[in-house]
């Protein structure tokens, strides 16, 4: 889980950076694991900026009118109800990239049974029904120390939370990503 985790945690700093490390916020609103690059040294670089929005100074959220098509498995449920965007909308966005590295799979897959089709459904599921460790992928699980896997799994589901308000900031998933490092 070693390179996992460090890129997961430079995502994290990646999209900190853009919600607290400029003058005016900025929220990605298509983040997916495929706007995630690594550079030579394996070092995590946010990219894909053109649906971005940079908010007024002490402006928490905004309206959009753009609906990003292939973005459908990692929005938000208050995105997806009223176009309403937030770093909290983002974070889900993280959460559900996390889940794809927990799970080793894609937010949507199709071809999968009906519970299965939506990864944040499925690992929901799982949660609730005491089996999450059935999911986990398992490469993944055999990597990793089970302390750590709980922290990362706990991490994941704060940031998939359908209110936006139970979501966990930026600041603090950097925390507990470099905890369960």
């Amino acid at each position: 889980m070693g390179k996992a985790s460090s890129i997961c945690i430079g995502a994290a700093r990646g999209l900190q950076y853009l919600h607290v490390g400029t003058k005016r916020k900025i929220i990605h609103q298509n983040l997916q694991s495929m706007r995630i690059l690594l550079d030579e040294n394996w070092v995590a670089k946010v990219t894909g900026f053109e649906f971005s929005r940079m908010l007024p100074k002490n402006v928490s959220s905004t309206n959009t009118n753009t609906f990003v098509a292939d973005n459908a498995g990692y929005m938000a449920p208050e995105y997806l109800a009223s176009a309403k965007l937030t770093e909290k909308s983002d974070v889900y966005s993280f959460g559900v990239i996390l889940l794809e590295v927990l799970c080793g799979r894609k937010p949507m897959i199709m071809t999968r049974d009906e519970d299965q089709v939506n990864l944040v459904r499925w690992f929901k599921k799982n949660i609730e029904r005491g089996t999450v460790d059935h999911i986990i992928d398992p490469n993944l699980a055999d990597k990793i120390a089970p302390e750590c896997l709980k922290e990362f799994v706990m991490v994941a589901e704060k940031c998939v939370r359908d209110e936006g308000i139970e979501r966990p900031s930026t600041d603090d998933i950097l925390s507990c990503l470099r905890s369960a490092l």
